[in-house]
């Protein structure tokens, strides 16, 4: 349809134009030979090692990415796909080899498969360090006991300026090295903005981490100096004066008169009368 050509060419262009763009490859991501992304051998590469990178060349639908891996150009299914906005040390896999079997050669195919295939050379028994590409499950040969297959680039000893890249079943092989994963990740800070929006809220943290502690010890010190300044105050008042003040400061003190109850006022006070004794006249004769 139109509609959907026009979405195409302008995604398409979107990355085209822009800087290159690499995307992380999942679990299970296959590099298609088609934009169909039909999954029988004939429309199958490999499956791209995890954790390795490949080149977004251009955006085929919402679903569908045109990418480069090493050398291949193929297709892949976007959800196998984690977009980066860094560009990788080391994107594909490198330096990888095995060796042939030492009691038996093999072949080189077209196709993972000894029946579909065709054979591209013969591989000499005990050859050593052929380089290994990737892995893709294929046809299980005949007296094998698994589907595996290597995808890989062999070079014969005797004709050094020919090159077979084809498919090897796994079996014939031994030696295969171990293969690393790759530990390049998005790095947390990309840009100076970014760094400096970051320092700037560790310091507000910080600021409102310490602000409590800073408050109780400025009211701790207001306090401490409040203090000090109402000693420092009496010490120097005169001693005479200070001693002044203390009886006047006690004089506002008004003790309680108790009075007592009038029947014990009664118990207690004795009535004297006046002594009326009076020498008689007649006896002072």
């Amino acid at each position: 349809p139109q509609h959907y050509s026009y979405h195409k060419n302008t995604i398409a262009t979107s990355y085209q134009a822009s800087t290159i763009t690499y995307a992380k490859v999942k679990e299970n991501c296959i590099l298609y030979k088609s934009q169909n992304l039909d999954p029988i051998l004939e429309n199958i590469f490999f499956y791209i090692p995890e954790s390795y990178f490949v080149t977004i060349l251009s955006q085929i639908s919402e679903s569908i990415f045109k990418v480069k891996y090493d050398t291949f150009v193929g297709y892949c299914d976007s959800t196998t796909l984690s977009i980066v906005s860094f560009t990788p040390v080391i994107s594909s896999l490198q330096a990888i080899t095995f060796n042939i079997d030492k009691f038996a050669g093999t072949q080189i195919w077209s196709l993972p498969s000894d029946s579909s295939g065709k054979v591209l050379t013969t591989i000499p028994a005990n050859t050593k360090n052929i380089n290994y590409i990737a892995s893709v499950t294929g046809d299980i040969p005949l007296g094998g006991n698994t589907n595996l297959w290597y995808y890989a680039r062999y070079t014969p000893t005797n004709n050094t300026t020919q090159v077979f890249e084809g498919y090897i079943y796994s079996e014939a092989t031994i030696d295969l090295q171990s293969i690393p994963t790759n530990l390049e990740e998005e790095p947390n800070l990309k840009t100076n903005d970014t760094i400096n929006i970051g320092n700037g809220l560790q310091i507000v943290l910080i600021v409102l981490m310490c602000l409590p502690f800073v408050l109780l010890f400025i009211f701790a010190l207001i306090k401490t100096i409040k203090h000090y300044s109402q000693k420092s105050k009496l010490a120097n008042v005169p001693a005479s004066t200070q001693n002044q003040t203390k009886p006047e400061t006690a004089s506002f003190i008004k003790k309680r008169k108790i009075k007592p109850k009038q029947d014990e006022e009664l118990e207690t006070v004795e009535i004297a009368f006046p002594d009326y004794n009076f020498i008689d006249d007649d006896d002072l004769l």
